[in-house]
């Protein structure tokens, strides 16, 4: 096992057994005098000057070339504290010598805040700790970029460090100038706002950057002024340099101002975006970190969000070695926004971005307009993933266009690779069905000749929209190569296997079982994993569940005849429908008939089916042939699983007219005169003109029925 994995595996099974944040290494375990840092801490450089007040940390301001190291703890509580470097910056090294600046408060307007405004490109500062750090800034006044960290507003090599306290910045301007800028960039990290190298440095505190500029101007240069942009993320908000770091505080990025402007959001546990700033060049790199504390991001009116649990927008740079387990959410309001959301990065785009060797295990949603999801990335375009997994759940919420999978949501031009999915991904709590939808267990769409997946598989539950979408074990659309794919899902394009062959090295034609991958029936449930990424699930296989029971939660129908309620206690198992299939249950039959009868009414059968641990529920009435002929139709997902082996359970509800069920038991389009000429084919030919309402053999309960796996 290497190095990094035992590392990381160590760190999980801290959480496990802690329940809490994870460090590196436990309290006491560390280094420094308080056992609180990551790395070793050497003695302070020759000539560097001690400090062990207030007073003269501030007097740094007075040569900002110097040498400095802590000999002691500093509290900084009272007077506020005024960032060191005002507009120069700092060129210096300040050593912490394991030591701790406690309780720094800065609130009102600065563009750049931090113990220090800013880091030149020869600033340094290592081994200090921040504790109950308060930054709070607001901007009211004529600045384009504001930046807040608790080292650093911007740059800077930082080694070493950590922070435990709020960081958070506010751009509120509302001024009307013509000097042709209206928009405005907000930077918010743990550690630094803006930029820097980054290395062996955590973050528990909470971040937040919110850009509620309201600004007009005469005159806008480019569409680019435009914009308004809110950058978090737990480490550096953007384009840095980060290895070996992690964060466990809330990270969070809202643009909700100007109906004129467009509202950007970036927002990651790591970094909100890196990128050369070049296309192509690969100037940032986020190597050997994770991050387990939530996401959010939130935008109204028009714009966009990218959002990952390591990084929400890279472009041209190297993500490698990293996890998530904290949840990612992103939210928009107005029409037209678009969110990429992703378990490790929301948006990996352009020649030279990649991510390798990472794993998320945790839930990606997101709720808006148009959505891309992705257990990795929300969108893989023109970049690459390889040697990745995910095992969270993909879940978005309400939008029109909804792209979703289990690597990610769309892979454009792009490549996939030695990957798995173990996680669900399946549409939530929609109010109305989307206009588009599409899900896959690796990516949704495969977008054009030159987008690729090989040597992947997914063992998760795909679904979305019955009849109005799109879903499939691998991908649902494909315009490019799939090649060497398996799934327990149903797949148009990939090869399907049971949980046997799935946990059968021979069934995986084209895997490398010597370089990347490995199987054995102690390990990931038997499944194949990839070598030198962890494994976060734990060896034991999953077990039945309790029968879920209906005794306290009574499915209520009315009849016509006099509307009497009556209430049924139903019994129901799993093993109803995998132990002896084939005989008669009168419990089963009992399920069958109660459910029928409220068909037509979406609370009851949403709460009877839900009750019964069916998840993706749809419901709707259907009226083929006039008012007095009709059909109503309930559909429901779950996986269950017996002696070790996933089965996926479709309940298939349709129930005839309410009361007249005879009505739909007659061919009504083919009356005439005499009465007896009825051929009562009418329920047959709703259900006919159901089944094939989409000619698409992905579509709703034809592809249900022609995909359906041999298990059933």
């Amino acid at each position: 096992m290497s190095k990094w994995a035992k590392r990381v595996l160590s760190a999980l099974l801290a959480c496990v057994l802690v329940g809490g944040s994870v460090p590196l290494v436990a309290s006491g375990a560390g280094y420094g005098s308080n056992g609180k840092f990551l790395a070793p801490i050497n003695s302070p450089v020759a000539g560097s000057v001690a400090i062990s007040t207030r007073a003269q940390l501030e007097a740094i301001k007075n040569n900002l070339n110097g040498k400095y190291h802590l000999s002691k703890d500093i509290d900084l509580s009272g007077a506020e504290w005024v960032p060191i470097g005002g507009d120069w910056g700092f060129n210096g090294v300040l050593d912490g010598q394991g030591f701790v600046i406690k309780n720094m408060r800065i609130t009102g307007s600065h563009r750049s805040a931090g113990l220090f405004s800013s880091l030149n490109s020869s600033g340094l500062v290592q081994n200090l700790g921040m504790e109950g750090t308060n930054i709070n800034i607001i901007s009211n006044t004529n600045f384009t970029d504001v930046s807040a960290g608790s080292i650093s507003g911007s740059v800077g090599a930082i080694r070493n460090c950590y922070n435990t306290g709020d960081v958070r910045a506010t751009d509120n301007r509302t001024t009307t100038s013509s000097d042709g800028y209206k928009g405005s960039s907000v930077y918010v990290g743990g550690i630094v706002g803006l930029g820097g190298t980054l290395t062996d440095c955590y973050n528990t505190g909470d971040i937040s950057s919110v850009n509620n500029n309201t600004s007009t101007y005469e005159v806008v240069y480019s569409s680019d002024c435009g914009n308004n942009y809110a950058i978090a993320g737990g480490i550096s908000g953007s384009s840095a340099k980060v290895s070996n770091c992690y964060n466990s505080g809330k990270v969070q990025a809202t643009s909700i101002p100007n109906t004129s402007n467009n509202n950007i959001a970036y927002a990651g546990g790591i970094c909100g975006t890196i990128g050369s700033g070049t296309w192509g060049e690969g100037a940032d790199w986020i190597l050997s970190s994770y991050n387990t504390g939530a996401v959010t991001s939130r935008i109204s009116n028009k714009g966009t969000i990218e959002i990952g649990g390591i990084v929400g927008w890279n472009t041209g740079s190297k993500i490698d070695k990293c996890y998530n387990t904290g949840n990612v959410f992103g939210e928009s309001t107005g029409t037209g926004c678009e969110i990429k959301a992703g378990g490790i990065c929301g948006s990996n785009y352009w020649s030279g971005s990649s991510i390798s060797n990472c794993f998320n295990d945790a839930l990606v949603s997101a709720k808006g307009y148009t959505l891309y999801i992705g257990g990795i990335s929300g969108q893989n375009s023109t970049a690459e993933i390889f040697s990745c997994y995910n095992l969270g759940k993909i879940y978005p919420v309400d939008s029109t266009v909804v792209v979703f999978g289990g690597i990610c949501g769309e892979n454009y031009y792009a490549v996939i690779k030695d990957c798995y999915n173990l996680g669900e991904v399946t549409n939530g709590g929609f109010t109305t069905a989307p206009q588009n939808a599409r899900a896959g267990g690796i990516c949704a769409s495969n977008l054009y000749e030159k987008a690729s997946i090989s040597n992947c598989y997914s063992t998760g539950t795909v679904f979305s929209f019955a009849l109005y979408a799109y879903f499939d074990g691998i991908c649902s659309r494909n315009d490019g190569t799939v090649t060497n794919t398996y799934c327990t899902f149903p797949s148009t394009v990939g090869t399907y296997l049971n949980d046997d062959k799935m946990k059968d090295k021979t069934s995986f034609v084209g895997f490398n079982f010597t370089v990347f991958w490995d199987i054995n029936p102690t390990k990931n449930n038997g499944y194949p994993f990839l070598r030198g990424v962890p494994i976060s699930i734990g060896d034991d296989e999953p077990k039945i569940p309790p029968p879920a029971i209906l005794q306290n939660k009574p499915i209520f129908f009315s009849t016509e005849t006099n509307n009497k309620v009556a209430s049924v206690p139903i019994d129901f198992s799993d093993y109803q429908f995998i132990n002896g299939a084939s005989t008669y249950n009168h419990d089963l039959a009992l399920v069958g008939s109660v459910l029928s009868a409220s068909a037509y009414i979406k609370e009851q059968i949403n709460e009877g089916l839900s009750t019964l641990e069916f998840k993706h529920i749809e419901q709707a009435n259907y009226d083929p042939y006039g008012s007095r002929d009709q059909v109503a139709y309930s559909f429901g997902v779950k996986q269950v699983t017996c002696n070790g082996k996933r089965y996926n359970l479709f309940a298939v509800i349709i129930r005839g007219t309410v009361g007249k069920e005879w009505y739909s038991n007659i061919n009504i389009g083919r009356v005439n005169s005499n009465m007896n000429t009825h051929d009562h084919s009418g329920f047959s030919e709703a259900f006919k003109n159901l089944y094939n309402k989409n000619t698409n053999a992905n579509h709703g309960l034809k592809r249900a029925h022609d995909k359906r796996p041999n298990i059933w």
